[in-house]
């Protein structure tokens, strides 16, 4: 991001990181969320196992691959992976 000189949180190169944000709502169950935002996609982190991600070898495809599964989800198309 700082090699790409990204300033502004309306940046796309700041929208398609995958971030996580605790939501302090003070909500009657007394229980922050977490959610998982990617572009417009905000999803709430159900504390799933997702694997080992230190086997997973970051690249621009996989980067495109994971932003096209968190927009899937968010529109209920959902996803399968093999």
């Amino acid at each position: 991001l700082v090699q790409k000189q990204v300033d502004s949180i309306t940046s796309i190169e700041w929208r398609r990181q995958l971030r996580y944000y605790v939501l302090r709502d003070g909500g009657t169950d007394g229980v922050d969320d977490l959610v998982v935002v990617q572009v417009n996609a905000c999803l709430d982190y159900m504390y799933e196992f997702l694997g080992t991600a230190s086997c997973l070898v970051v690249t621009p495809l996989t980067e495109r691959c994971w932003m096209t599964v968190t927009q899937a989800v968010h529109s209920r198309f959902g996803t399968l992976a093999s």
